[in-house]
């Protein structure tokens, strides 16, 4: 049996998906599945990448995803065909780095008592061309607990999972932010630790006012909200949380460029910054109580 099952779901990145194989198949720990869920076959068959000779690699496995209704369900079913308890996230336009992998087995040990893992990652173009710094996690469980507050941990396409301690998989109804959401579902089911070591070269989503991207976004943000509000009212109660919280998160997350996107007018009311301090160190104290338990307190 492998040690890692790679969980590559595909659908409209023909452009990228053959370079994105390619790159998990170049990996220098070599003891791995890639599984390449394909939600759509006409678009797939379109692609360059049926005929090519990566596909004779005895390492891939094409997944029939046609059955599943968007990005959480493949990844869910991926996860169902997954044979090793290591399940390493990659999407079909990003470049994953050769060194991944070996970083991550250097580090079994971390991975097998966490639930997620994150590594380090660098943003690049549609032309390869790196637009960002290293971007890395922090290593311990209570500060991307604390991240948690706020938005995810980790980058998604630089994450992880543990099959043997995830106790919830994707919610198939949040179309985006489903990975902030898993985390939160699964915040009490093990450590959330970042290793050292690149992860993936993650190729920025293009942006723009076109109708499609400002509904995206918007479902973006409320799907975001949601999970910040569900992990704080689980952690301090409902009755805890204030409308300045509220108003917190959204200063918190939302840029500028999106306050003419979603005519966030409420982002403009004033904070009660002693209530939020309060409320703040409430939750930090649950989160650090959590961590000590486990035995995973670094502070």
């Amino acid at each position: 049996m492998p040690v890692f099952s790679i969980l590559l779901p595909t659908n409209r990145s023909q452009a990228f998906v053959k370079d994105s194989i390619s790159s998990c198949l170049s990996n220098s720990f070599l003891d791995f599945e890639l599984l390449v869920g394909v939600q759509d076959w006409k678009i797939w068959h379109s692609s360059s990448i049926r005929q090519q000779w990566i596909l004779d690699d005895p390492r891939i496995k094409i997944v029939d995803s046609t059955n599943t209704s968007n990005l959480p369900s493949n990844l869910n079913h991926l996860i169902s065909q997954a044979s090793c308890d290591y399940a390493v996230r990659h999407d079909d336009d990003d470049l994953m780095h050769p060194l991944r992998l070996k970083s991550l087995f250097d580090n079994i040990d971390i991975v097998d008592r966490a639930v997620v893992v994150g590594q380090s990652y660098r943003v690049i173009d549609d032309f390869k061309q790196l637009i960002s710094a290293v971007i890395s996690p922090p290593p311990h469980d209570f500060e991307n607990r604390c991240r948690l507050l706020t938005g995810p941990c980790f980058a998604h396409p630089a994450v992880t999972l543990n099959l043997r301690r995830l106790n919830r998989v994707y919610d198939v109804s949040f179309d985006y932010a489903q990975d902030y959401k898993l985390y939160v579902d699964n915040f009490n089911s093990g450590d959330f630790l970042g290793v050292a070591g690149m992860a993936t070269y993650y190729r920025a989503p293009k942006k723009g006012l076109s109708d499609f991207y400002v509904k995206k976004r918007v479902k973006q943000l409320e799907l975001h909200e949601a999970c910040m509000l569900e992990l704080w009212t689980s952690l301090i109660g409902p009755e805890n949380i204030s409308a300045s919280m509220v108003t917190m998160f959204r200063k918190t997350y939302i840029t500028s460029e999106d306050d003419e996107l979603i005519g966030a007018k409420e982002i403009k009311q004033p904070v009660c910054s002693a209530d939020l301090n309060h409320s703040y160190l409430q939750v930090q104290e649950s989160i650090a109580r959590m961590a000590k338990a486990r035995g995973s307190f670094v502070r």
